[in-house]
């Protein structure tokens, strides 16, 4: 996918074949709708996992893109990946040991690994085909179960969940072996912490895995997982309220000091927010992340969210969200100091430039994907949520001067509109919508 910049010489190229003219450079203003330029440029954000270096972000779909990107907790990209060689995509993403575990295609019909500093494919171990599809977990070749629902990582174990069949399967991270079974009703997404612990028969120390998952909706299971053999050595479930319904999870913390660990719940409506639960008392909560209620129609509220997929904490101790439906999606970086949490940024894109609709009246004014934004000081600023996108209007790519007389044609994928003190400006439409400012067109003699 082309950055922004990239069209500059396009659009030298496309000036008045005046030779005499001199000719300047367009100005860039600003690029809305495609906030991280690598990243998914057909679905929107849909996924987010860490580790102690990086955040990994999972994009719904890629063409020409990339569905998942590495990006420092600051913001600097990593690296990129594109699995291709056509449209390919993300459903869930997992991070343990170095290694980034994908749920691939929007379906989650498959499985494949990256290398967390590099990106690069890495194979499973035993195996020649890179990608490890759903199909091929069972004996019985008759099976129809190809789409898992969840992922989740943790000490060299890969927890692969199917929410309507009440089930996860644990499979061993570097081979995809399958290991053990795990059953709960209605099995949603999971997180889990690893900790050393005495065994109290022995006094051996030894590693234990305390996972915690969504079930039925609105349940949180404790569980306490021996490593090998693998089995499940004890569990406990906390109910939230019966409108409290959680659709994403992860937790920070000493499992084994419970006053220490936190688990972060996202909640959809009626809530849509995410909120910080003690372990030891998940029924209530201490901090909130988002206004409550969630983000409707009207003036837009960057602190609200709606459709939150899923949770990741970075290394800085900030909150990473990805959140969107099947069209609109966007990752948001919170600070969870305190009561109620702080918006540190948004990260909005793609966006169908099909949706570009400029104001006639004033070309810094746009809608796109169902949103209003305003360009100023350079900055493209999200100032409402539309119902529906408005019809695009009717637009040119010639530009003319006082006369009538063209003195440019824009490239494909471009139009021109002029304000009405007379400034000419040119959308280009990308992932999402760049604005540039054209130079005044020649004197004519």
């Amino acid at each position: 996918m082309r950055r922004c910049v990239l069209f500059v010489p396009l659009l030298l190229a496309a000036c008045s074949p005046e030779p005499a003219r001199e000719q300047t450079r367009p100005e860039w203003l600003a690029t809305l709708g495609a906030d991280i330029p690598e990243g998914g440029d057909v679905g929107p954000p849909c996924a987010v996992a860490s580790d102690e270096r990086s955040v990994f972000l999972g994009w719904r779909v890629a063409r020409e893109g990339h569905e998942v990107v590495a990006i420092e907790p600051g913001g600097r990209v990593l690296w990129t990946h594109h699995h291709g060689p056509g449209e390919s995509g993300v459903r869930a993403l997992a991070a343990d040991a170095g290694v980034v575990f994908v749920l691939a295609d929007a379906d989650g019909t498959k499985l494949y690994r990256l290398d967390a500093a590099t990106g690069a494919p890495l194979p499973w171990e035993g195996r020649t085909e890179r990608d490890l599809a759903i199909t091929s977990l069972w004996s019985d070749p008759a099976s129809k179960l190809d789409r898992a629902d969840h992922l989740a990582a943790n000490h060299g174990r890969l927890y692969v969940t199917f929410a309507a069949e009440q089930f996860a399967a644990v499979l061993d991270a570097k081979t995809g072996a399958y290991v053990i079974t795990l059953t709960a009703p209605q099995p949603g997404p999971m997180t889990f912490s690893t900790t050393p612990m005495l065994d109290p028969q022995t006094g051996a120390q030894k590693v234990i895995d305390f996972g915690v998952a969504a079930i039925a909706g609105n349940g949180l299971a404790y569980f306490l997982m021996e490593h090998d053999p693998a089995w499940v050595m004890m569990s406990t479930t906390r109910w939230l309220g019966e409108d409290e319904r959680i659709t994403a999870l992860t937790l920070t913390g000493d499992a084994m000091k419970t006053d220490k660990l936190t688990i972060f719940t996202a909640l959809g409506a009626p809530q849509h927010q995410v909120q910080l639960r003690p372990a030891e008392a998940a029924e209530g909560f201490a901090t909130a992340v988002g206004a409550p209620g969630g983000r409707t129609d009207g003036p837009w509220k960057p602190e609200a969210l709606r459709d939150v997929r899923a949770l990741a904490v970075d290394a800085l101790g900030q909150l990473w969200i990805a959140e969107g439906d099947e069209h609109f999606g966007r990752f948001t970086v919170w600070k969870t100091d305190g009561k109620q949490g702080t918006l540190v940024r948004e990260i909005f894109g793609p966006l169908d430039p099909a949706t570009l609709a400029v104001d006639p009246a004033d070309p810094l004014t746009v809608t796109l994907g169902r949103l209003r934004w305003r360009v100023e000081n350079g900055r493209a600023t999200c100032i409402e949520q539309l119902a529906s996108s408005p019809p695009p209007p009717r637009t040119t790519r010639k530009l003319r001067d006082s006369r009538g007389r063209l003195v440019w044609v824009a490239p494909e994928g471009w139009s021109v509109h002029r304000t009405k003190d007379g400034r000419a400006f040119a959308w280009q439409r990308g992932s999402g919508a760049t604005l540039f400012a054209l130079p005044a067109p020649p004197r004519q003699p």
